[in-house]
């Protein structure tokens, strides 16, 4: 077999952390990247992944998804099956191709973009019954809830909106504020359980259902 030196361990831990997300899990990625007769330099791996990812080059503040929110979803995922799916979106959707969305959101810094994926995850997720609205909107508050609104919780949107770009309609069924300060809202489209969020600049109010 051949000799497994420092150089080696440290060139793996520095392709790692390429990828935001593998560098904050370096045990799980050497596990993936290492044959069994190399475990025995799992402590030296995870030693080289922390100093490369701390060598990284500062992000400049640009905006990056808490990895705690990546985390909480990519536990909830069961194993790389197809997840059962009791109505629409997406049917097909696996937890691989799931846990590959959320590491794409790692890396995005288009904090609008990652917020659409992370909505779609969110409502795979609770239609398919791994949460709750009510569990999603209390774990993400803290990353998303700006100041307290002058405004009030009476100034939110309630009730019946339809999305003109989309065709989605529902009920408002909760509100998030992104760290920018942009309010949103969860919709629960009309007869199933499945749930989109968007921003409260897209709502129209849909006046034959009040």
């Amino acid at each position: 077999m051949t000799e497994i030196t420092e150089e080696m361990v440290e060139t793996v831990a520095r392709a790692l952390c390429r990828n935001k997300y593998l560098a904050g899990h370096a045990a799980d990625a050497v596990e993936w990247l290492v044959d069994r007769d190399w475990r025995g330099y799992a402590s030296d791996a995870r030693a080289a992944l922390t100093a490369a990812f701390a060598s990284r080059p500062s992000q400049g503040g640009e905006w990056v998804m808490a990895e705690a929110i990546i985390d909480h979803y990519y536990d909830m995922l069961p194993g790389d099956v197809a997840m059962p799916a009791r109505c629409e979106p997406e049917p097909g959707t696996t937890a691989a191709h799931i846990k590959w969305m959320l590491n794409q959101i790692g890396t995005m810094r288009d904090q609008s973009k990652a917020m659409r994926w992370l909505g779609f995850i969110q409502g795979i997720l609770i239609e398919r019954g791994y949460t709750t609205v009510t569990r999603e909107r209390e774990f993400t508050r803290p990353y998303f809830s700006a100041s307290p609104s002058p405004y009030g919780v009476e100034a939110r949107p309630t009730g019946h909106f339809c999305i003109v770009h989309d065709g989605f309609a529902g009920d408002v069924i909760g509100h998030y504020t992104t760290r920018e300060g942009k309010p949103g809202v969860v919709l629960q489209q009309d007869g199933t359980r499945v749930v989109h969020v968007y921003g409260e600049k897209w709502l129209t109010k849909d006046q034959s259902n009040g």
